[in-house]
């Protein structure tokens, strides 16, 4: 990957920053060809294939995304940003976790995507969430969602 240029916001050169889409891919266990359906573009990061879940015929993940370091940083005091948003406009609640089950690590972070509920301040019909919890996500095959991260 080709160097980043200095963000004029934050006055400071990206440590690693990546786009990517949610599409869902079948019988695919590599990462080369997850890549190909998620990855838009990015430096120094990728959403890792090691988040899904392959079993069920449908492509979900439990609780968190799980992005990875094409060059792992020095140590985990990096700070990420993060920014989703579908389709239709509506913005996920998204934040950078760094907990026991999701650490932070020189290596790679998790990313926790909040679902938006229904004009009743109800959760979404089917999808086995109640407040305040988070359900297990799906990787939309439409690539109707979009996650852009930046670490500095």
């Amino acid at each position: 990957m080709s160097s980043s240029a200095a963000i004029p916001v934050f006055q400071t050169t990206p440590r690693a920053w990546c786009l990517v889409s949610n599409h869902r891919i079948y019988n695919t266990l590599n990462q080369a060809n997850f890549d190909e359906k998620n990855f838009i573009d990015g430096y120094n990061l990728y959403i890792s294939k090691d988040t899904q879940d392959y079993t069920a015929g449908n492509v979900n993940y439990t609780g968190a995304l799980k992005f990875s370091f094409v060059t792992p940083m020095r140590d985990n005091k990096y700070k990420v940003f993060v920014s989703a948003y579908n389709a239709s406009g509506t913005p996920y609640m998204s934040h950078a976790l760094n907990s026991a089950q999701y650490p932070k690590t020189p290596e790679s972070f998790w990313i926790r995507l909040g679902y938006w509920l229904d004009g009743a301040n109800q959760p979404l019909a089917g999808s086995g969430r109640t407040k305040n919890q988070i359900a297990n996500g799906r990787l939309w095959e439409n690539g109707s969602s979009v996650i852009g991260v930046y670490v500095l």
